[in-house]
């Protein structure tokens, strides 16, 4: 994947991730919006894909395409004002937008964050660890700073990533300086029997989320590395501010951890309504003008219009300041304190989420009357969504559990559905939000049905340990109680501790009952012990040409000798 980031990059094109979980339709959208040529990906993706009728060249199957390309270092093609890469987000308009970043913002940007670590005073170069889809910018804080510099860039399976066991286990063989990671996917990883092992020696960068002072008490306790908070959207390239929790502490300490100050060549604006600034103290929406905008929306020139307006206080007619429609405001230090959406835009673990998008999407399905989508919070700082419904017809959670998957991502899909006679309005027309039934109490009536194997009843245990509920039956849906991916992650890593076997993610979210889950364990590969792990080692050695272990032998010399990769 990285080597196909610098090729593209390095040709004078622009990439836009595909994420392979995403549905078809949203990969066609994505596709037919950039008029993408080509799609580079591997063999295990191609049924993933919509029908394309560009090229497609699998970097693991098409080695004669790949062998015939010459070897020499092409000239530079691209200037600092052409695309570097195109991300999607989420839109309120129900199609998601296309976020345009230009090589000079995620240069100015690369090249703050290497000065921030003080990435030059490490001349064996930090290993830094990319833990977050390429399908959102999180992880760029350490792909591009971490090849400019010199350093290691470790790029972590999804499924090793969000197993508190396999990424201590990682880490402890592989150990890793910088992390960038988003506050519930490192909650959930400290969760796991070896916290200390999951954070990295040197740098912890939160970002994606607010920030609470508990888990940075957690954090304190278990590791001594360095804690930066980073704030930015997407349009804003990957983070426009960014607050130390050693240096840049003050007698000030804001309900979350503060978001800091501005990087290099950005500035931070906190205005009103009339586009004025507030006095210090006041909270406003957060506006970025500055190096690191984006050029806008690709193909969409009325939401960029809406979003990337005039800069008031630059006497640069081509001069803008990006509506972020975050609430923020100064504290008298100087640092900013994120407060939350003026709209209804949401963070699902970090993933921009526009209700409105939701909304649109369920009401394609013929059943569907009317839908509204809230988000509340289930546990303090843990959003989650439901979705309130007016069907024509009688209609069950899993109907349109199904139906939304086959078109949005996984975190996109409400944890809640209910289904009401009518949405409930404000006098002037508006939902009333406040008039709707608490989420949570309307969870399906059903007979739970009690463990009836000796593996039920430990899977039973565990998925009341993680959900923190009294009773589960056998049948009990795991998304219909409130689960997700992080919480999946979990109980697969206390199935691994507890049942000794390697249950894939994938399996679990197919199966996601108690008793579903029971009949999968006796396909699950057990987990290796050292003698076995060794033992599976030396047999793969011995399949290993006398030519290719000498390459290996000296590609590992040359890494302990202090070699770069």
């Amino acid at each position: 994947m990285i080597i196909t980031l610098l090729g593209i990059l390095k040709s004078g094109a622009y990439y836009v991730p595909l994420a392979p979980d995403n549905p078809k339709p949203r990969l066609a959208h994505q596709l037919s919006e950039t008029a993408a040529p080509v799609i580079l990906t591997e063999q295990k993706h191609l049924t993933s894909l919509p029908e394309f009728s560009g090229n497609i060249i699998c970097l693991d199957r098409d080695r004669a395409v790949l062998d015939s390309v010459k070897d020499t270092n092409p000239a530079i093609k691209s200037s600092p004002q052409d695309l570097a890469y195109v991300i999607y987000t989420s839109g309120s308009t129900g199609t998601p937008k296309g976020v345009a970043v230009q090589h000079f913002n995620l240069v100015n940007y690369s090249h703050f964050i290497c000065k921030r670590l003080k990435l030059d005073e490490y001349s064996a170069g930090l290993h830094f660890a990319t833990v977050s889809t390429i399908s959102a910018d999180l992880g760029n804080t350490c792909i591009f700073p971490s090849l400019i510099s010199g350093g290691y860039l470790h790029v972590i399976s999804y499924e090793t990533a969000m197993s508190p066991a396999i990424f201590a286990e990682y880490a402890n063989k592989n150990p890793i300086d910088v992390l960038k990671i988003t506050p519930s996917h490192l909650s959930s990883l400290l969760n796991g029997d070896r916290a200390d092992s999951v954070l990295p020696r040197k740098y912890l960068i939160l970002g994606g989320e607010a920030t609470r002072w508990d888990l940075v008490d957690n954090v304190r306790k278990a590791n001594k590395c360095a804690l930066l908070n980073h704030y930015g959207p997407t349009e804003a390239t990957v983070g426009c501010c960014t607050f130390s929790a050693e240096t840049d502490v003050s007698a000030w300490e804001p309900a979350t951890l503060p978001i800091g100050k501005p990087i290099a060549n950005d500035e931070i604006y906190i205005l009103n309504g009339r586009m004025e600034p507030v006095p210090i103290g006041v909270a406003g929406e957060l506006c970025i003008g500055g190096t690191g905008l984006a050029r806008g929306y690709l193909n969409q020139p009325q939401q960029t219009a809406e979003r990337f307006v005039r800069n008031p206080f630059s006497s640069d007619p081509e001069a803008r300041l990006y509506r972020t429609g975050d609430l923020a405001r100064f504290l008298p230090d100087g640092n900013i304190e994120f407060l939350g959406r003026i709209d209804a835009q949401v963070k699902i673990r970090g993933f921009r989420v526009e209700p409105a998008e939701i909304e649109s999407v369920l009401k394609q399905h013929p059943a569907v009357a009317q839908a509204a989508v809230v988000s509340y919070e289930s546990e303090p700082g843990e959003k989650k969504l439901a979705a309130y419904i007016v069907a024509r017809s009688q209609m069950r959670p899993e109907d349109c559990r199904a139906f939304l998957l086959q078109k949005l991502p996984e975190y996109m899909v409400p944890s809640a559905f209910v289904f009401i006679n009518s949405l409930p309005l404000t006098a002037n027309g508006k939902l009333d939000t406040r008039a709707l039934p608490a989420a949570e109490q309307q969870s399906r009536i059903r007979e739970t049905i009690a463990p009836r194997t000796p593996d039920e009843e430990k899977l039973a245990q565990i998925w009341q340990e993680v959900l923190k509920r009294h009773q589960v039956g056998v049948t009990d849906n795991f998304i219909e109680l409130g689960g997700h991916s992080l919480l999946a992650t979990q109980i697969i890593s206390r199935i691994r501790n507890g049942l000794r076997v390697q249950m894939p993610l994938h399996a679990f979210l197919q199966n996601p009952t108690i008793a579903a889950l029971a009949e999968q364990l006796p396909q699950c590969p057990p987990v290796e012990s050292e003698q076995e792990e060794m033992a599976r080692l030396l047999q793969e050695l011995e399949g290993i040409s006398e030519e290719e272990a000498e390459r290996l032998l000296a590609a590992d010399a040359n890494k302990e000798s202090g070699g770069r990769r």
